[in-house]
């Protein structure tokens, strides 16, 4: 057994989308959610801890946001040669709270943008995934727009529990409102909504990030639960850059949570000149060469 007396540093780190066309979601990034690209990586090869999902191909990771890596922000994973994947319904939208964030939303000329009775609005963008936005003064702070990620659940007590009990979260939601957990006032959140039918992540299952002073203790604490483990801590390798330590969880519905070790993450998301380079040639050259080859099979 493990020490759950153990006061660990936490915070959320980033929501992981799996995607069919990074110009498009970076194009829709800059123009709906005023982000811009951090760091780009490419790898030759599958990821030990699934960071690219059931894929074990070449790809890429391109984190991006309104200010840094420090806040919470989106993770850009793709997949050399698959263009297309099934929107499974496990997350429902990622919302945003801002002042003016409803009216800029409803402005959008080049996206489905839906008003919706609470006068929040919904934008779907590429990969039909949905974006809500609110209008108000976040609780995150004003350079946090990112307000809550709001996951679907069979069973919202349960879910409540693996988040609160396992991971050490607290529930900041108000009396008669969903359970709203997170790892200070000021974080971004998961909003833990009941849905009636089984999660269906389909082909293309998103995952949220946290990062902790000690993966170990997470693991641990994890394992006493009885809770699903997809991976023990493992370090990965980023080619030129710090090398990071992680494990992947499960919670009660199959939602995977990565737990990240914060001393090596912090090297690695530092904001460096030529971090955010792209060679869009190289890109296309490879997606076509790697096309070719599944074409064959």
């Amino acid at each position: 057994m493990t020490d759950n007396n153990v006061q660990l540093r936490h915070r959320i780190l980033h929501w992981v989308f799996k995607i069919s066309d990074l110009k498009k979601w970076i194009e829709f990034s800059k123009e709906v959610l005023d982000s811009r690209v951090y760091r780009h990586e490419e790898f030759d090869s599958g990821c030990e801890a699934t960071c690219n999902g059931p894929y074990d191909g070449s790809w890429s990771k391109t984190m991006l946001g309104p200010s840094d890596e420090k806040k919470f922000c989106i993770e850009l994973t793709y997949n050399y040669g698959i263009h297309h994947y099934e929107k499974g319904n496990e997350l429902q939208w990622i919302t945003l709270k801002y002042p003016g964030a409803a009216q800029k939303a409803k402005n959008q000329i080049h996206w489905k943008v839906e008003e919706k009775q609470d006068k929040s609005v919904l934008v779907t963008g590429p990969d039909d995934q949905v974006w809500r936005f609110v209008d108000g003064e976040s609780e995150n702070g004003p350079d946090e727009p990112f307000h809550s990620i709001t996951l679907s659940t069979t069973n919202v007590e349960k879910a409540e529990e693996y988040y609160t009990k396992v991971l050490g979260m607290k529930n900041y939601a108000k009396q008669g409102e969903p359970p709203l957990v997170g790892y200070g006032p000021q974080q971004t959140k998961l909003e833990l909504v009941q849905v009636e039918g089984p999660i269906d992540f389909k082909t293309a299952p998103g995952r949220v990030a946290f990062n902790t002073s000690s993966v170990p203790i997470i693991y641990q604490r994890a394992k006493d639960a009885g809770t699903t483990i997809l991976n023990h801590p493992t370090t990965l390798p980023t080619p030129g850059k710090a090398d990071v330590v992680v494990t992947i969880l499960k919670d009660y519905d199959g939602n995977e949570i990565c737990q990240v070790n914060e001393e090596g993450f912090d090297a690695l998301s530092e904001l460096v000149e030529g971090a955010d380079f792209i060679d869009w040639e190289e890109r296309e050259r490879k997606d076509k060469l790697i096309e070719k080859w599944n074409n064959r099979k």
